[in-house]
Order: structure tokens, then sequence, then C-alpha cells
């Protein structure tokens, strides 16, 4: 829909290639940190990465885009119709000034004053919907931009949580030395930090949508 309000959702590739990572620290994090196989530490630690839910993420991204289409639709058709009832009643506005004219002998400068008032307050109130349109609209991009940042945090984190989740194995020193074979297994605490259920998203999406004011649908 181009109305300028559209939001630019981008793909996990772009947000990734702008952060400077690619699909592998999504599919494989550990071995951006020297985890899996055929990596420094190999494969004993690989429970501790949990790989992102990229279809979870990529589902998400498009019913925010699919439910921002459908209410900035909604606006636009309750701009539509709002605007043909003005019309309408500006149209009756305009016979019965006629139809007073030509019953009670109106005329001239009295009629015009009558229609130019009726004109005026029809521009006026066709404005004011523009208006509510445009309010719409804005409030619609503006929430979906907000359930966006949300979306969209949720690799920060995750990308921030594998980061951590190295730092914490290597402290318990992973180089699988003779001297070191019983390795201290880290808090229970830690495994699948920066999972994120989606589904648990996309429901609270679904059941709390009411956004654009009157438009909201």
């Amino acid at each position: 829909m181009a109305n300028g309000y559209t939001t630019n959702f981008q793909s996990l590739t772009d947000l990734l290639g702008s952060l400077g990572y690619d699909m592998s620290a999504l599919t494989s994090p550990g071995s951006l940190y020297g985890f899996g196989q055929g990596t420094d530490y190999g494969t004993e630690y690989d429970m501790y990465f949990q790989p992102f839910d990229v279809a979870g993420f990529q589902e998400a991204q498009a019913s925010l885009g699919e439910l921002e289409q459908n209410l900035l639709t909604n606006v636009s058709q309750q701009f539509s119709q709002q605007s043909q009832d003005l019309r309408q009643r500006y149209g009756g506005s305009m016979d019965e000034i006629r139809n007073q004219a030509g019953q009670t002998g109106l005329v001239g400068g009295a009629a015009q004053r009558q229609r130019r008032t009726a004109a005026r307050v029809g521009m006026s109130e066709q404005q004011g919907l523009i208006q509510q349109r445009e309010s719409g609209m804005q409030s619609v991009q503006e929430n979906i931009g907000a359930k966006l940042g949300q979306l969209e945090g949720t690799l920060l984190d995750f990308l921030g949580s594998q980061a951590q989740m190295a730092l914490n194995i290597r402290t318990f020193d992973p180089t699988g030395s003779a001297n070191n074979q019983q390795q201290q297994p880290l808090p229970s605490g830690q495994i699948g930090m920066g999972s994120v259920n989606f589904n648990d998203f996309l429901e609270r999406l679904r059941s709390n949508i009411n956004y654009g004011g009157q438009y909201g649908g």
C-alpha cells in the first residue's frame, strides 16, 4: 500500500549484515567463538548453544507486516465511507436549500449565502476526516514500529547471549587438556540462554491489537 506509512521490514540476512554477521550466527552460534565440529573447542559444549528460531522470527515478522496492511486498509476504508457519507449529507443540504428557495421564494444573495455556508461546513468536515485518517495511519505505523523493535530486539538479545555463553564456558577452561578432563558443569540457568518463544510473541500480538484510535479495528 503506497501511503507513506508502510514500515520497512528488513530480512534477517539484512539485519545480520548490518551488524557484521551472517546466518551462521543464528544457525550455529557456537562456531563464532570456536565451539562445534572442527573448531578449537570441538563439540563438547554444543549443548549450550541453541540455534535461533529463524522460522519463528520470520513468521512473527510476516504477521506484523500483514497486521499493518490490514490496519492501514481499515483506516482507508473508514475514511472512504465517512467521506461518502459526508458527500451525501452535503448533497442533501444543497437539495434542501434549493427546495426551500422554490417553496419560499428565497432567491439571490440569501440562497447563495446558504450554499456558501454549507460548502464551508462540508470542506471543514472533510479536512477533519483527512486529519483523522493521517492520525490513524501514523498511529498504526508507530504501534507496528514499536512491536517490530521488540521483535528485532530478540535478535540482538540472542547474539549478545551467545557471546556471553562463550565467555562463561571459557571461564571453566574448555580446552580438553589432559589435566582437566573432568570439566565443572555450567550452571543450569545458563542453558538455553537467549532462546525466544515466538509462539508467545504471536499470541500476545494477536490477542492485544487495537491501534489507530477510531481506526483500530
